[in-house]
């Protein structure tokens, strides 16, 4: 997960590895240890989710657009083997009970990855004045994931140092902050936004009477200082904010290409492609039945025209358009199990939330699960936050220590 967005191979070859160890084990826990398979409600999901995209990959033809294929097939191989490494930790965690100390290990080396993430990609962008794709096929995909991967990073600093956390917590929360004003990914910035304003509150909340006031100055100051620091290239970021409000006007009065207009002419084509073919179809033919509909309704969205040919910018409106029924149910219930499950057991995780709220945002937008990296770190995160339940008390450690 902390390599993710640094070095693709790495994360990428480890992954695989882990894969690997997954499959010897549950076949080691069917066959030999408990001999039965037990069905839970992520893993299954996932391995129905990358199954549906890795046979449609396989049994299309798709010769104008044969790179739809190709992501979808990597993806649904990844989604498929990573079910096996969601399943043993589903299976195996009740019997763990792992130190703090590796929550602490795991806290600072995503604090020192996000700081060199962003300290790369603030040089790219003073150098080159683009958009920094964080290792990754555009700006937004990658904004994205540092966005999941710096909300449960700073999760992790408080929960691995509950009595030091507040001063690692704000800056790290800052360093993301600038990085994500560099991306200038509107969605991610207000996702992160709300975010931040929330876990300030809670502290502040949770604090001594006496704390609040200090704490309150310390906000204030950490504010000023990043408002005042990024002030010389907040222009750019400030416009792109603007435009949302613009866009938003441009389109009722008919002019729909635009981010927002392109995107809602891709969702209302693939929508119509998919009741032409209800039981899915290729992407040559989807590009086919989306381009009748805007050359009927929307002949003059250009960027609906040119985004069109790789996806519709909709996680659930994509596998409609391409895998059919059985495509959009799966996506549509493993999002309903993401937001289901950290408040569906006995005990409530609310920091699933962490996880389901930012996935599905985002999938409304975009389609995180063309992407052939993003699946594969979407649910290792779901791992990592299973596993971060069985942690031992912190007073374990102060007692070691003490003997």
């Amino acid at each position: 997960m902390a390599f993710f967005l640094l070095s693709g191979e790495v994360s990428r070859n480890a992954y695989y590895l882990l894969t690997y160890l997954a499959i010897a084990t549950f076949i080691w826990l069917a066959w030999r240890r408990d001999r039965k398979i037990i069905f839970y409600w992520i893993p299954t999901l996932l391995l129905l989710l990358g199954l549906s995209k890795w046979l449609w990959a396989t049994l299309t033809t798709n010769h104008q657009l044969p790179l739809i294929a190709e992501h979808y097939r990597i993806s649904g191989k990844r989604m498929m083997l990573g079910a096996f490494v969601l399943y043993v930790i589903h299976r195996l965690s009740p019997q763990w009970r792992l130190s703090p100390r590796l929550a602490q290990a795991a806290a600072l080396l995503f604090s020192v990855l996000i700081c060199v993430i962003t300290f790369i990609a603030v040089e790219t962008f003073l150098q080159t004045g683009e958009r920094p794709k964080i290792n990754s096929d555009a700006a937004t995909s990658g904004a994205y994931m540092f966005t999941l991967l710096a909300m449960i990073t700073l999760w992790s600093i408080r929960q691995a140092f509950p009595r030091h956390y507040p001063l690692p917590f704000f800056l790290v929360l800052i360093v993301s902050y600038v990085l994500l004003a560099v991306t200038e990914t509107r969605s991610a910035i207000l996702l992160f936004t709300l975010f931040c304003l929330a876990a300030m509150l809670h502290h502040i909340v949770i604090s001594p009477w006496r704390a609040r006031l200090i704490w309150l100055a310390v906000f204030a100051l950490l504010l000023a200082g990043a408002l005042f620091s990024a002030a010389k290239y907040s222009d750019r970021l400030i416009d792109r904010v603007e435009t949302v409000q613009a866009e938003i006007e441009q389109y009722h009065a008919g002019n729909p290409s635009t981010s927002i207009g392109g995107r809602f002419g891709m969702w209302q084509a693939g929508l119509w492609a998919f009741a032409q073919h209800p039981w899915g179809q290729s992407a040559d033919s989807r590009n086919q039945q989306a381009r009748l509909w805007l050359d009927a309704h929307q002949p003059h969205n250009e960027i609906a025209y040119l985004n069109i040919q790789y996806h519709t910018h909709n996680d659930i409106v994509e596998s409609l358009s391409l895998q059919g029924v059985a495509g959009g149910v799966i996506m549509a219930a493993f999002f309903l199990a993401l937001l289901i499950a950290p408040i569906g057991g006995r005990k409530r995780h609310y920091e699933g939330f962490l996880l389901s709220i930012p996935v599905i945002y985002f999938s409304m937008g975009d389609a995180q699960f063309y992407n052939r990296e993003s699946p594969y770190f979407i649910l290792l995160t779901w791992g990592y936050l299973m596993m971060m339940r069985r942690l031992a008390p912190g007073d374990e450690l102060v007692e070691k220590r003490s003997r």
